[in-house]
């Protein structure tokens, strides 16, 4: 009799118990954003709930992007039948001004700006919980890995781990970390989970858009790049030896006296 395979949401689950992402009585708060990952990653941490003696909460950042209302409905219509809570933030609520307008009045990089409020909200809206899951997939991580060590941003690869401490309280957790993007599609297709159809505006040009295309053409002339190029990363790489500041005025993490966030609303005139 063959060797019987073990379904994708216990070997994720085996993994997040190995890199100690939870433990008995552990609270965990995970971003779903509509796309295959955060639906995925939803999945598994149901099964989590079911099999370990965990809570699992799901949070949907709305920014307030054309089409965001059907987005969120989706999100909850999915949340609903998966049977986890649903958290929804949004931007408009406390910002008095969607995403558009709050780039146009900044004059800023959307790109940018979006990744920084989502990191930020995660946290932020996550510093009572015990960890904070995000649905980065290997390919995520690389291409974060490539662009950070193409643009000279050094000290952010130190924050690319499955684990990181934050010095707000909980876990940053990335549960897909050694997964390949096609692997995740391939079970959200198995289980017919379904993405939202319609994904940010400037996807396409975003540079590590475009490096994860570049990996995934590599890989099919050299297999195992990818994995290979992480390893080489993470032993060339060094964790966070330090915490870093508190910004002064919400208290987050910040390399400075105030967050990037605070920043924001400070030239916007909101605080």
């Amino acid at each position: 009799m063959g060797k019987k395979s073990v379904p994708f949401e216990e070997k994720i689950r085996m993994f997040m118990r190995s890199q100690r992402m939870y433990w008995p009585g552990a609270r965990i708060l995970s971003g779903i954003s509509g796309g295959k990952d955060s639906l995925m990653l939803a999945v598994v941490l149901k099964h989590v709930s079911e099999v370990d003696d965990v809570s699992v909460e799901l949070l949907h950042l709305n920014f307030g992007q054309k089409g965001s209302e059907l987005l969120e409905k989706h999100v909850e219509r999915f949340a609903s039948e998966l049977g986890l809570p649903l958290k929804v933030w949004r931007l408009e609520d406390e910002w008095g001004m969607r995403f558009d307008e709050l780039v146009s009045r900044l004059r800023g990089n959307p790109c940018a700006i979006c990744s920084t409020l989502l990191r930020y909200y995660l946290l932020y809206l996550g510093r009572d919980y015990d960890a904070v899951a995000t649905g980065h997939n290997l390919d995520d991580v690389v291409s974060f890995y490539l662009y950070n060590a193409m643009t000279g941003n050094v000290s952010f690869s130190s924050t690319l781990r499955p684990v990181l401490k934050t010095s707000v309280g909980p876990l940053k957790i990335r549960p897909f970390f050694y997964v390949r993007e096609e692997k995740i599609a391939e079970e959200a297709k198995k289980r017919g989970i379904v993405s939202f159809p319609t994904g940010c505006p400037s996807e396409e040009e975003a540079p590590t858009v475009l490096l994860r295309r570049f990996l995934k053409d590599f890989e099919r002339r050299v297999p195992g790049a990818r994995k290979n190029l992480l390893r080489f990363f993470l032993e060339k790489t060094e964790p966070p030896k330090e915490p870093p500041n508190r910004c002064e005025i919400c208290g987050m993490p910040t390399s400075g006296r105030i967050c990037a966030v605070c920043k924001m609303k400070k030239r916007l005139g909101i605080i």
